[in-house]
C-alpha cells in the first residue's frame, strides 16, 4: 500500500482516487479494516486521495484521506489498518476505560484553549499568538496542521499508573463493558468501579498537563519519550553489566 500511495502520488501534491479508480476498492477494502472505521466514516464513501505530508521524512511522505457523503474529509492510518488487532489484556481494557472517563476533560481543555487563542487575537492582533481566525493552533509552533489536545506532561499510561500507585482505591476493576460505538472497554458501571473511577477523574482533572499540538509537535514530543525511555533501558544495562564485571 505504501508503494501505491507514492507511485499514485508521483511528484505531486495531491491526487484524487475516484469510485471509478481501478485503485478505489481496495484503498476502501483496507480502510474498512480500520479499528474505528464505524466511527470515522459514513458510507458510501465519495473518494479517496493520497496528499503530501510536509511533515513526514522531510516532506517526502505521503498519506491517505477519504471524504464520505456528509462531505467530511480526513485522513487515515494506514499501520492501524493492516496491523493485527492489540489482545485486550486487563491492562489495556484498564487504560481505554480510563482515556474514555476522562474524554471530556480533553474536550474541555480543547474549548479554552481555543477561546483563549481567539481572545489573545482580539487583544493584540494575529501577531499575538502567529495566526488568525477561528482554527485551533498548535501551542508550540503556531501551526494548524491537525491539532489536538495532547498530554505535554505524563502520557496517559504514566498518570494512570501514578493514581493507583497513590490516589486509587485498592482494587482496580477487572471487568468491563464495550463501548457500542468505539468498540473499546469502558467501566462496568458496578458500584466499586463507579467509585474507582471518579476518583480517577479527579486525579486526571488535578495532574494532567494537557495542551493543544499539532502533529509534527506531538509526534516529536512522543519521539522524545521513547528516546528517554531508550536511555534509561540502556544505562541500566550498561549498570549491570558493570556490576557483574
Amino acid at each position: 500500500m505504501r508503494a501505491l500511495q507514492r507511485r499514485l502520488l508521483g511528484e505531486g501534491e495531491e491526487v484524487a482516487v475516484p469510485p471509478d479508480s481501478p485503485h478505489f476498492k481496495l484503498i476502501q477494502a483496507v480502510f474498512r479494516l480500520h479499528p474505528h472505521y464505524a466511527q470515522k466514516a459514513q458510507e458510501p464513501i465519495t473518494s479517496f486521495f493520497v496528499v503530501r505530508n510536509p511533515f513526514v521524512l522531510g516532506g517526502r511522505g505521503c498519506e491517505f484521506q477519504y471524504e464520505d457523503q456528509r462531505g467530511v474529509r480526513d485522513d487515515f492510518s494506514l499501520l492501524k489498518c493492516t496491523r493485527p488487532p492489540l489482545q485486550p489484556t486487563s491492562r489495556l481494557q484498564l487504560l481505554e476505560a480510563c482515556a474514555h472517563e476522562v474524554e471530556p476533560q480533553l474536550r474541555a481543555a480543547a474549548v479554552a484553549a481555543v477561546a483563549a487563542q481567539q481572545w489573545r487575537q482580539q487583544e493584540y492582533g494575529d501577531g499575538g499568538d502567529g495566526g488568525g481566525g477561528d482554527a485551533p493552533l498548535c501551542c508550540r509552533c503556531g501551526s494548524d496542521f491537525k491539532v489536538a489536545v495532547s498530554y505535554s506532561g505524563w502520557p496517559l499510561s504514566k498518570l494512570m499508573h501514578a493514581f493507583r500507585e497513590s490516589d486509587a482505591p485498592s482494587r482496580a476493576p477487572v471487568r468491563f463493558a464495550v463501548h457500542p460505538h468505539t468498540r473499546q472497554a469502558v467501566f462496568s458501571g458496578a458500584p466499586a468501579d463507579a467509585a474507582w473511577a471518579a476518583a480517577w477523574r479527579a486525579y486526571h482533572q488535578r495532574h494532567a498537563r494537557l495542551e493543544l499540538l499539532c502533529k509534527c509537535c506531538a509526534g516529536a514530543q512522543a519521539d522524545a519519550r521513547r528516546a528517554r525511555r531508550w536511555e534509561a533501558q540502556h544505562a541500566g544495562m550498561r549498570n549491570m553489566h558493570v556490576t557483574r564485571i
